[in-house]
């Protein structure tokens, strides 16, 4: 749907132009016509006639505000004497859970039809005595024609579901920043997906013994934040899932749930320059880890890790690779894992509270981080690959 309403020039000529037009026209018609002076009668007659032109292409081009109103209310469904009932039928349907209580994701309730309250709000005002602002009028028009109410395409569903917390009185916990949406068996899936912060214990101390190890971060997911962001989403999917339900095609069932968050544990070994402060390229690195694997703002284009797919030492590898302080005449090591569900009859000690969800990929997120800076990594990478040389039976000298 297109974003503007700009309405065609009609009146491209004005009095000068119609002037010189006609002047100008003269010897196609007669040759004997040569004085175009004011003074002639002719030319007096061809001002007249270029003055009448004038008026009426300038009355071509002007749309009365009547007009533009006449219009705003044969958009939003309504005369202007049956307007303000309309406006108070639309303030009375509101996001509400099963039991019929009004759910407030701000400070008022969400209407179920807000590009539309919207515009017959506005319109409402002006009956009242408010000034007419074409502008505005315009702004509110366009919102509501370039906004779908059938949900039928998968970008159908994202568009609608992001309005459901599109008002500015939203909580921040509850704003809904990226939506995936996909058509699979047997409904349309609906994963809203919020950027509630994840607190993080972050630590760094001295690496212990004597190696070329200098400082350890250890980076631990606050299990706290993670309750926060279970009990919005107790109330974010059934809000989405009552706003889409009237939106939807008949027989098309549509599922609202929160998107899987895979825990990833990330193990990095990385050499320091001389002048660099170890902890502050840790703190970096971590950093701009977390900030990559954002379901919001991360990925290679910075709009959202790619839903479904998992994070790989390479992906980890290319963003540690770029933050300042790190020696790159020294090898990385990276190790990230991602830890899948166990069924029912399994445990693995030690790991329990690091289960995912099922086998099914989603967004990762860092649930353990341990960063080890060093001065040197050579050792462990020649004891790496003598290893691999050995486990492997690749050829190797002496072997």
């Amino acid at each position: 749907m297109p974003d503007r309403l700009d309405l065609p020039v009609l009146s491209q000529k004005d009095y000068a132009a119609l002037v010189k037009e006609l002047t100008a026209s003269i010897p196609r018609y007669s040759d004997n016509w040569t004085d175009y002076n004011f003074s002639d009668p002719g030319t007096t007659l061809l001002q007249l006639l270029a003055w009448l032109g004038d008026i009426t292409l300038y009355r071509i081009d002007t749309v009365p505000n009547v007009l533009y109103l006449n219009f705003a209310y044969w958009l939003v469904g309504a005369a202007a004497e049956a307007l303000e009932t309309l406006v108070e039928d639309l303030e009375s349907e509101v996001l509400k859970n099963a039991q019929g209580n009004t759910l407030y994701l701000g400070d008022d309730p969400t209407p179920l039809d807000p590009p539309r309250l919207k515009l017959a709000q506005y319109l409402l005002a002006i009956q009242n005595g408010a000034p007419l602002d074409l502008t505005t009028l315009r702004q509110n028009a366009i919102a509501f024609w370039a906004t779908p109410y059938r949900a039928v395409s998968e970008d159908d569903f994202i568009l609608l579901t992001r309005q459901v917390t599109a008002d500015p009185t939203t909580y921040q916990r509850y704003v809904i920043e990226r939506v995936v949406a996909r058509a699979r068996q047997p409904a349309m899936e609906v994963l809203p997906i919020t950027m509630y912060p994840i607190g993080y214990s972050v630590s760094v101390q001295p690496a212990k013994g004597d190696g070329p190890a200098l400082q350890v971060l250890s980076a631990t997911i606050q299990s706290g934040t993670l309750l926060n962001v279970s009990f919005d989403y107790q109330t974010l999917c059934p809000a989405v899932a009552q706003y889409l339900n009237p939106r939807r095609l008949l027989g098309t069932p549509v599922t609202v749930a929160p998107p899987t968050y895979n825990p990833v544990t990330l193990d990095i070994h990385l050499a320091v320059l001389p002048q660099a402060d170890p902890a502050a390229v840790l703190n970096a690195v971590f950093n701009a880890v977390v900030a990559f694997v954002s379901p919001t703002t991360g990925g290679a284009d910075g709009t959202g890790w790619p839903y479904g797919r998992g994070l790989t030492n390479d992906d980890v590898l290319s963003v540690v690779a770029q933050v300042p302080g790190i020696d790159h005449s020294q090898p990385i090591h990276v190790n990230a894992q991602t830890l899948f569900g166990y069924t029912v009859g399994e445990s693995t000690v030690g790991v329990t509270s690091l289960l995912g969800p099922g086998y099914e990929l989603g967004l990762p997120r860092i649930w353990t981080a341990t960063i080890t800076a060093s001065s040197d990594t050579w050792t462990l990478q020649v004891g790496v690959h003598a290893r691999l040389g050995i486990d492997t039976l690749l050829p190797y000298p002496g072997i």
